[in-house]
């Protein structure tokens, strides 16, 4: 499946998703490739900390709107995992 990285960007003074790369590339190509579409990854400051700390998100803050991302990316390859590729439509 496909998983869009750098999706948007959340402000900390706004809950609108800011889509500064544009909006729809990773749902388009996933369409193209006849693979499922997963998720959209927001940029996101948190992510790059845990990341440079080496400790996962998923340890550090699994209920953030990145940690909830991925829960649904896991649960769409999990879903996934028994299907050959041509077969996925997750």
């Amino acid at each position: 499946g496909i998983v869009e990285n750098m999706s948007y960007f959340r402000c900390e003074h706004s809950a609108d998703k800011i889509e500064i790369f544009g909006r729809g590339g990773g749902e388009e190509l996933s369409k193209e490739l006849a693979l499922g579409f997963l998720g959209a990854l927001p940029i996101d400051i948190d992510l790059r900390k845990s990341g440079d700390c080496g400790i996962p998100l998923m340890f550090e803050n699994p209920d953030s709107e990145s940690g909830m991302v991925f829960q649904e990316i896991a649960e769409g390859v999990l879903k996934n995992a028994h299907l050959k590729p041509e077969e996925s439509h997750a």
